[in-house]
């Protein structure tokens, strides 16, 4: 895995960034889609203000995703900023797993066998999923980092 961290966070340093994102990789997917996967971590000090969010995540390649670029927002807190990557790296389970795929010209996605069109965000699944495990690889982290 190669990970690539631009840009500076309020909460957390560069080598901390990739500690983390390496340890969330390893906890939510195997080892071999682990070695294949290319991801850039963009510390935005605008992300919040721009998109009302504080992370995103993207693929270079829909088709077969192996390369994501995450973007945080800089401003937040250090728990909350691994909230976030916890939060994203499960998308990038999501994408890279193949349970999760946008459809960009259709505007739809494909959430494992289910197609779906539009729904209020709380209620998708994918979202669910991410804010469900997000705490667990948070409290996970700060033990292994012991």
């Amino acid at each position: 895995m190669i990970i690539w961290v631009t840009g500076r966070s309020n909460s957390i340093n560069k080598k901390e960034t990739k500690e983390c994102v390496s340890f969330f990789a390893h906890e939510l997917m195997s080892n071999r889609l682990c070695s294949n996967l290319y991801i850039e971590v963009i510390y935005n000090k605008r992300l919040y203000e721009k998109d009302k969010c504080v992370g995103v995540v993207d693929s270079l390649d829909y088709y077969r995703p192996r390369d994501f670029i995450i973007e945080i927002d800089s401003n937040l807190n250090y728990e909350s900023t691994l909230r976030a990557l916890a939060h994203e790296m499960i998308h990038v389970k999501q994408y890279a797993r193949g349970e999760l795929r946008d459809y960009a010209k259709s505007k739809k996605i494909r959430w494992k066998d289910e197609i779906i069109e539009s729904r209020a965000y709380w209620s998708m699944p994918w979202e669910k999923e991410a804010y469900g495990k997000e705490k667990k690889l948070v409290k996970n982290y700060l033990k292994f980092k012991l």
